[in-house]
């Protein structure tokens, strides 16, 4: 990777000539790096820690990335929009043989964007750990926007700790079916989730007992499966829309989230919009309260609370399938629609 190869002007238009990149002057160096696609980029990173250096000079050059742990690891680094193809590289794990080697995309290649595969026989965890491990040393503006957590393959020695425990903390966590209960907890534990947090599965046939007291997610929680969550997990709450399905929660637990609504001050759980938690242990019933300030809104079953600064909270029971939702009111002209009982 040392020797850069140019096509030069002129009588040497038809010849290749290689230019040694480490003895030019660091200006060229710079100008020459700026140029070059990113795929070649982070392969040069790897040559020297001059060249890292020289590399992770590039301001806000990737500035995201996403790692899948399941049958198939991979690191996919890219700048801007995840749509964008041409600026997205990445690393692919292949439990077979030894070394690394980056292929072009093809039209039949998936997404078609170029990867670099990394063949690591038994030792995929370690190289993963190793390679996200130099990729964030060189880039250290580069944010972790999404992890992607499944089941890994059969008799594979894979420990996805060694890779989590590099991740304080990542925007988009998204939990498929059949992944590790071990992992689940360990991530839970260790890494903050601050945006989105999607598990679209209920644990069974194994039962977590309850570890985790809160999320740090900003826009969207859905949970369809709570059996990891802890009561105090909705004290802490300050999400936009959340969802949490087959859960323990009791009515106790619910009247002592709606009292720290109601005595919240400032940014403090002010960023709710809608919260549902259904399919779960039956709620008691509750008296109906004031429903006719809002003549709109059909909430027949529901009832109103103020906080401490003015803002407006709906509370509704659908008692025939124990389901609790609340809403927010903070004048934005938009009114969250419970999804799940959307007309065919």
């Amino acid at each position: 990777m040392d020797n850069l190869i140019t096509c030069l002007p002129g009588l040497f238009r038809k010849k290749k000539c290689k230019i040694k990149l480490s003895e030019m002057p660091l200006l060229v160096k710079l100008l020459i790096v700026q140029s070059m696609e990113l795929r070649d980029l982070i392969m040069l990173s790897f040559c020297s820690k001059k060249f890292a250096k020289l590399v992770g000079s590039i301001p806000n050059f990737p500035n995201k990335m996403h790692l899948r742990l399941d049958r198939f690891p991979t690191i996919s680094l890219f700048n801007g929009d995840w749509e964008d193809r041409t600026s997205i590289v990445q690393f692919q794990f292949r439990m077979s043989r030894y070394g690394m080697k980056h292929l072009q995309p093809t039209p039949d290649s998936k997404k078609g964007y170029p990867c670099i595969t990394a063949f690591c026989g038994n030792k995929s965890d370690v190289a993963m750990a190793s390679i996200l491990t130099h990729l964030l040393s060189v880039f250290p503006n580069c944010i972790i926007e999404e992890i992607r957590l499944g089941k890994k393959k059969k008799r594979i020695r894979f420990k996805m700790e060694k890779v989590l425990s590099l991740v304080p903390e990542v925007n988009v966590l998204d939990v498929e079916m059949e992944t590790d209960p071990k992992i689940f907890e360990f991530i839970m534990n260790n890494v903050k989730v601050m945006r989105n947090f999607t598990k679209q599965y209920y644990q069974e046939p194994i039962a977590l007992e309850p570890f985790s007291k809160q999320l740090h997610c900003t826009d969207s929680i859905l949970s369809r499966g709570c059996e990891w969550t802890l009561p105090d997990i909705l004290l802490s709450l300050n999400c936009r829309h959340s969802v949490f399905e087959y859960h323990k929660f009791v009515t106790a637990d619910l009247m002592a989230f709606l009292k720290k609504w109601m005595s919240s001050e400032g940014e403090e759980m002010k960023n709710i919009e809608y919260l549902m938690i259904a399919k779960g242990t039956k709620f008691d019933d509750m008296a109906e309260i004031d429903t006719s300030k809002y003549p709109d809104v059909d909430f027949t079953t529901g009832f109103d609370i103020e906080r401490s600064d003015g803002l407006l909270g709906t509370i509704v029971f659908e008692y025939w399938n124990f389901t609790f939702c609340f809403y927010t009111w903070h004048n934005t002209g938009e009114f969250v629609i419970n999804y799940y009982n959307l007309p065919d």
